[in-house]
């Protein structure tokens, strides 16, 4: 399935419909676009903010005149602090390595001027759908999710702000137990 094909799906475009929705209808002002990749939804974060700047690992290349691409790494932004009136991260802690995780945090924390908006899944059990590599025997996590997130893990990790509203999307059941997980690393 290509993004194009992912993106259309309706889970997708509920999740994306979702994240934009806990942004304040009349606001403007800037907005930090953290692992922004494609650009996807900096283009989206454009069309309520002024300016826009996206933020990855490599450099972005998104064609918007008020979005500003840079490449940057989250543990230490090059920003000042209360950059940026919005700083949005959809779809990034769950990679963050967790020596990393708690850094990150306080740099979005720090970024941040008023709001900051968090797009995590939600009690996922990381020990599904993990693969041993071919090559040198290491376990790899499913998607390359490292972090599983719960309402706890996330207020410990964001103790500077208060929460002003949480929303779930779509709903996982998939579980396992460490019998089956010590079974399959065997198999």
């Amino acid at each position: 399935m290509d993004l194009t094909e992912y993106r259309n799906r309706s889970i997708e475009q509920a999740r994306t419909a979702d994240l934009m929705g806990l942004i304040p209808e009349d606001y403007r002002g800037s907005a930090l676009d953290i692992g922004a990749r494609d650009g996807w939804f900096s283009l989206k974060l454009a069309e309520r903010f002024d300016t826009v700047t996206a933020l990855d690992l490599e450099r972005p290349t998104v064609e918007h005149p008020r979005v500003t691409c840079t490449k940057g790494n989250a543990v230490a932004l090059d920003f000042p602090d209360d950059a940026y009136d919005l700083v949005f991260c959809a779809e990034v802690l769950e990679h963050i390595p967790t020596r990393h995780l708690q850094q990150v945090c306080a740099e979005l924390q720090r970024v941040a001027r008023r709001y900051l908006i968090i797009g995590v899944p939600y009690r996922q059990d990381i020990r599904i759908a993990r693969t041993r590599c071919g090559v040198c025997g290491r376990r790899n996590p499913p998607w390359g999710h490292v972090n599983r997130f719960d309402a706890d893990r996330l207020r410990s990790l964001f103790g500077g702000c208060s929460i002003r509203r949480q929303t779930f999307v779509g709903v996982n059941r998939d579980c396992t137990n460490a019998l089956s997980v010590w079974l399959m690393d065997r198999a």
